[in-house]
């Protein structure tokens, strides 16, 4: 089994979990929102896409510890860790998070809770990045020494060229 997409996708959904919760369960969020959104000032958010988010997370949690023998006791390739681009994603995912907090607290005149200009609701809308990163990484063509390639879509076989 591969680690990349256990791996990138405990990633991916523990931070859709924390974007969809933002959005049902802090008022500060859910303000924010209705300000910049006027003509529809409730969040589109329901509990069933919070509850998503958790089960897949829960899900990839356990699927991803299955790659430590000590928890399961399964054997456990010693080379078989995750590539630098998933580690490339996850380390990203963190520092955009970071940056986007040391943003709104430094430019917001207000801690981040007037929403006319840098605010807590671009936090919570970066935290909704890293699953849709997440799930497209782990499907790019990889070559035979497992580095991923790009590889154009376009591909005519010479039994179909005339």
């Amino acid at each position: 089994m591969a680690v990349d997409y256990p791996f990138t996708n405990v990633v991916g959904f523990t931070c859709y979990t924390i974007s969809q919760a933002a959005f049902l369960f802090s008022s500060t969020i859910k303000s924010q929102y209705a300000y910049r959104h006027p003509t529809a000032p409730v969040s589109t958010v329901r509990v069933n896409d919070f509850a998503f988010g958790f089960h897949g997370m829960v899900l990839c949690i356990v699927v991803y510890s299955q790659f430590f023998p000590a928890i399961w006791g399964f054997d456990v390739g010693k080379h078989q860790t995750a590539s630098s681009v998933s580690r490339g994603i996850v380390w990203g995912s963190f520092v955009s998070v970071i940056v986007t907090i040391i943003i709104v607290t430094t430019k917001s005149h207000d801690g981040g809770y007037d929403p006319s200009g840098w605010a807590w609701i671009e936090v919570v809308s970066i935290y909704s990045y890293p699953r849709r990163v997440a799930n497209g990484h782990p499907n790019e063509p990889e070559n035979e020494s497992g580095r991923y390639r790009c590889r154009g879509t376009l591909q005519v076989t010479p039994a179909l060229s005339i």
